[in-house]
């Protein structure tokens, strides 16, 4: 017997948790359920949903030609907040560019897979991309439906960014149902 994935329609291994294809749940645990409304711990989520994929090839050679110039990509993070305090989820910004949305069959994988966690519905397909620059990382809207907001540290209103935009350790950034605090590590 083999389940089948509801999002892409991949047969996966009976005991599988995740589809081999996509990476979406394909089976709910009923012993546990934490805050997000998970099935699991984000830490459990499969590698390739919440952090950065391996460096592509285009990423080192960014980091070759900024080496030259005196500036090397700076590791940095952003770090999920539900309910008005930071989670556990974390994601690393450790390649450039990296684009923040949710799966679908048709546009293909992103960087930032945000699908598993409730609330991904409110997400583009392809909505927003952080880069790195001579800079520091910058977010980008890349033309989403709900747009992208930031809110500076020790400001209380977020502002809807119509261009890239750079963020200090601290500044929030939002993006449908989610917020981040993004820090350089």
């Amino acid at each position: 017997m083999s389940i089948t994935c509801k999002r892409c329609g991949a047969k996966n291994a009976d005991d599988s948790r995740f589809c081999d294809q996509c990476g979406t749940p394909v089976r709910a645990s009923t012993e546990r359920r934490n805050g997000f409304g998970l099935d699991h711990e984000p830490s459990e989520l499969p590698p390739s949903r919440l952090t950065a994929p391996p460096r592509r090839p285009e990423a080192a050679s960014f980091e070759l030609d900024n080496v030259s110039r005196g500036a090397q990509l700076r590791p940095a993070r952003l770090v999920l907040k539900r309910l008005g305090s930071q989670s556990a989820v974390v994601i690393r910004l450790s390649s450039n560019p990296m684009v923040l949305g949710r799966f679908d069959p048709t546009t293909g994988p992103v960087d930032i897979d945000l699908t598993s966690l409730p609330g991904s519905e409110h997400l583009s397909r392809r909505h927003a991309e952080f880069s790195f620059s001579p800079s520091g990382w910058s977010v980008h809207d890349l033309n989403s439906t709900n747009g992208v907001f930031v809110r500076r540290s020790g400001q209380v209103a977020a502002t809807r960014i119509n261009q890239p935009t750079v963020l200090h350790s601290g500044d929030e950034a939002s993006f449908g149902e989610f917020s981040f605090v993004f820090e350089e590590e």
